[in-house]
């Protein structure tokens, strides 16, 4: 009677347990639809619309800032298997932009530079699947520095 007790507790531990764990499991990832592009001040929020959420913060023209783009799915879930090789372009035509790179993770960061004041996009294009759209940021504000001044530190 008390073994069957007990195989009864450890069996009933046993599937709250699992229960648990899959309760916690990751969501998998949908097949590889889309390009994500995040500026500094945004982050991904797979299975909203827009797939991210923050504000972009104003750059300073001249000054270099991190990109990062993800390998979505159709819900702006992050998929880690695709290892596409990613060129980020932009629309200040006098930006400095990094050399394409691979993802790796689903995942790259990318060093851009906008070298013009104004209002700029970012695009991330796939250049291993002609059939993935172009990633798209939101609207990034360039501010270019009007004076700089420099004071004696006592």
């Amino acid at each position: 009677m008390r073994q069957a007790l007990r195989a009864a507790r450890a069996g009933a531990w046993l599937a709250l347990i699992l229960a648990a764990q899959l309760n916690a499991a990751p969501a998998m990832a949908g097949p590889f639809k889309r390009l994500q592009v995040l500026l500094p001040g945004e982050s991904a929020a797979p299975g909203t619309p827009s797939g991210k959420t923050g504000t972009p913060q104003a750059q300073t023209a001249g000054v270099p800032f991190t990109v990062t783009v993800d390998a979505c799915d159709s819900t702006w879930a992050l998929v880690p298997s695709v290892t596409h090789t990613i060129q980020i372009l932009a629309s200040d035509a006098s930006a400095s932009l990094p050399a394409p790179a691979q993802l790796s993770g689903g995942t790259a960061n990318f060093l851009v530079i906008l070298n013009a004041g104004g209002s700029f996009t970012i695009f991330a294009h796939d250049q291993s699947d002609g059939t993935i759209s172009d990633g798209t940021s939101s609207s990034v504000q360039s501010i270019v520095l009007q004076s700089l001044e420099i004071s004696n530190i006592a």
